[in-house]
């Protein structure tokens, strides 16, 4: 049996209560570096976007996408 893949995206009017993290990882200070103003952002394996989530101020767009329905749901309450 396949598991399901669900995708939730995120735009920038939905960005209620994100602030940049001031600990960032080493692989979040890069993504940053090469991604392009409003750039697009896709997390595959997203989980609650401990990865992307930092991003949303610089991405234009990010697509979460997670096997677990939980995981999209804590991503967008956080977005």
């Amino acid at each position: 049996r396949r598991a399901g893949v669900l995708a939730t995206s995120i735009e920038p009017m939905c960005r209620k209560h994100h602030r940049p993290s001031s600990v960032t990882s080493p692989l979040v200070s890069l993504a940053r570096e090469a991604l392009p103003e409003r750039g697009s952002v896709l997390d595959v394996g997203a989980g609650a976007g401990a990865t992307s989530l930092p991003l949303l101020d610089r991405a234009g767009r990010l697509v979460a996408v997670d096997s677990q329905p939980t995981m999209l749901e804590e991503v967008r309450a956080q977005a």
